[in-house]
């Protein structure tokens, strides 16, 4: 490895990165023979600046592709179905637009991903007459992975409820929904 790393560095005109073996005189080692010289720290593991640019450019094209791939959670589909009087069925589908899931299976088996937290606000005049009002969802496949949720909410016609969805790798959505 160190001979093909010297090969490189003549090439690329920094031989400055290699410091000649000299024999010294050392204060703790009296008596002794030492020596000191070899690679300049870092040497083998920072890439010269000017090839920086070069080197970015790659890694760049990789980076942007993964960022465009990482698991976006957005509530779509959001009915309201009124039921009887001051009734509603409300109805979200939470959906993952990332090409990733929004764990992996490592993650989902050792609990150490964040889940897709879901919930539905209602103000004190309104009710929750079925569902939660807090969903943890476990996992959402990528590329359109989906999970429909449903409540029935008791309120006053015409009044607002809003529903969040998101966690911290997958982003969030907010939707304010009128009961009518």
């Amino acid at each position: 490895y160190q001979r093909r790393l010297w090969s490189w560095l003549q090439a690329s005109g920094q031989a400055d990165a290699f410091v000649p073996w000299t024999r010294i005189e050392h204060p703790d080692f009296s008596g002794l023979e030492v020596e000191v010289g070899g690679f300049v720290p870092f040497t083998a593991s920072t890439p010269p600046a000017d090839s920086l640019d070069a080197r970015a450019e790659h890694y760049r094209d990789f980076l942007i592709h993964l960022a465009e791939s990482l698991p976006r959670v957005r509530l779509e589909r959001v009915e309201v179905e009124p039921l009887h009087e001051r009734l509603y069925r409300l109805r979200v589908a939470v959906t993952n637009d990332g090409v990733l899931a929004t764990h992996t299976g490592v993650g989902s088996r050792s609990q150490w991903s964040p889940k897709v937290r879901v919930a539905v606000e209602l103000d004190s005049s309104q009710r929750l007459a079925s569902g939660q009002r807090l969903v943890l969802i476990e996992r959402l496949d990528g590329s359109g992975g989906t999970r429909e949720l449903t409540w029935l909410i008791e309120a006053e016609m015409g009044s607002t409820v809003t529903v969040t969805s998101g966690s911290p790798m997958t982003g969030s959505d907010a939707r304010e929904v009128t009961l009518k």
